[in-house]
């Protein structure tokens, strides 16, 4: 996806990133469906991987960073859209909530 922008004295076309609210939500999905069936955890990269035939990457994330050739941007996206879940976790341990009990019930 490409759009114009204009910057000082010119204008110049940009390619902006493909990701809504809605592929995100798709993405934590996908690693809570992976993450069910190990209730004891799972490494982050294993996670990932086992999370990409669950939700399928599309062509804007199977592509690499520009400025990083070698880094697929699904890794990184499934990283960041994991963050506030993981930061939930952690504030309910410290409360004493069993996480894993608490997910199953909800249905995630």
């Amino acid at each position: 996806m490409s759009q114009f922008v204009y910057s000082g004295t010119r204008t110049e076309k940009v390619r902006v990133a493909e990701v809504t609210a809605k592929r995100l939500g798709e993405l934590q999905r996908g690693v809570f469906a992976v993450l069910l069936d190990h209730p004891e955890g799972r490494a982050a990269k294993d996670a990932i991987e086992r999370t990409k035939p669950v939700v399928h990457p599309t062509d804007f994330e199977k592509s690499a960073y520009p400025k990083k050739p070698g880094i697929e941007r699904f890794n990184k996206m499934v990283r960041f859209a994991t963050i506030a879940p993981r930061e939930s976790r952690v504030d309910d341990q410290r409360k004493g909530e069993v996480v894993p009990d608490r997910r199953r019930a909800s249905g995630i």
